[in-house]
């Protein structure tokens, strides 16, 4: 049982490291590629939620609209 318990919680800790928001910039992800040094043969990716946000006339709350970057205007 306590090794049931010991797997349990390694998959919830991976799954709560996988949600966690380590780079807020393209620049912070490019940084810690750089200070990492990975061996060629590894592979890494990004995806990034671009936002836009803007306050509403008369102070009437903010907009936050999902921008995709690829399709820019």
């Amino acid at each position: 049982m306590d090794l049931l318990k010991a797997i349990q919680n390694d998959v919830l800790k991976q799954k709560e490291e996988e949600t966690q928001n380590q780079f807020s910039s393209v620049a912070d992800f490019r940084e810690f590629i750089l200070a990492s040094h990975p061996s060629a043969d590894v592979s890494v990716s990004l995806t990034m939620c671009c936002l836009h946000s803007e306050r509403l006339h008369g102070d009437h709350g903010t907009r936050v609209t999902l921008v995709d970057a690829a399709q820019r205007d």
